[in-house]
C-alpha cells in the first residue's frame, strides 16, 4: 500500500503536535485505578462524576442529548501524558457499545487541539469522511471524538487540553490519605 504523504511532509505536519492523553475504559474505575497504582504506580488518580449537570453540550451521532447520562472519568499525569479512565454508567454516550464489543482497554489518545484552530480541525476531519462521534464541554475543556476506528481500531479524541480548577466538592482522590 502506497503512503500517501512523504517523508518530510509527515515530519512537517507532526512537529508541533501534541498528545496529551492516553484513555482506557474499565467497568470498574476503582478497580482499574487500584490496579494502576499497585502494578505501574501510577497515581494519584483525580476522580470525576461527568452528568447532564456537570458538563454541557454533549452531543452523541451528531444529536443533543436530553436525557439523563452519566459516566466516571479519572485522570491522572505522569510526566507530560495524561492518563484517564472511563467507565460509563448510563445515558447517551460512545463508551457503552465499545467497552461492550471490544472489553476493557485502550480506546484513545486525545490531541491538543487550540480554539483558534478548532472548527478547522474537525471540518478537516469530517472533509476526510471521518465522523465526529461526540462532543462535549466540561468546564473550559472541549472534546470531539473521531471515528478513526475502521482504520486504526482506536478513536481519536481532540481537546483544547486547558488546566482546569476544580473545587474540592468537584472531584475525589485515589488513594485517599
Amino acid at each position: 500500500m502506497a503512503a500517501n504523504y512523504t517523508q518530510e511532509e509527515l515530519g512537517r505536519i507532526n512537529k508541533d503536535r501534541h498528545i496529551h492523553q492516553i484513555c482506557v475504559l474499565s467497568n470498574d474505575i476503582y478497580k482499574t485505578m487500584e490496579q494502576w497504582v499497585n502494578t505501574l504506580k501510577i497515581g494519584p488518580w483525580r476522580l470525576m462524576d461527568f452528568n447532564d449537570k456537570t458538563m454541557h453540550h454533549l452531543i452523541v451521532d451528531g444529536k443533543p442529548v436530553t436525557d439523563p447520562y452519566r459516566f466516571l472519568i479519572a485522570t491522572c499525569t505522569c510526566g507530560n501524558i495524561e492518563f484517564e479512565i472511563v467507565q460509563p454508567v448510563y445515558g447517551p454516550q460512545i463508551y457503552r457499545e465499545y467497552l461492550d464489543r471490544k472489553g476493557e482497554g485502550f480506546h484513545h489518545f486525545k490531541e491538543y487541539v487550540s480554539d483558534e484552530n478548532w472548527e478547522a480541525t474537525l471540518s478537516e476531519y469530517e472533509s476526510r469522511g471521518l465522523k465526529v462521534m461526540q462532543t462535549g464541554q466540561f468546564h473550559t475543556d472541549k472534546h470531539a471524538y473521531i471515528q478513526v476506528e475502521p482504520n486504526l481500531n482506536f478513536i481519536l479524541e481532540l481537546g483544547n487540553c486547558p488546566p482546569i480548577e476544580l473545587r474540592e466538592d468537584e472531584f475525589d482522590m485515589y488513594p485517599a490519605e
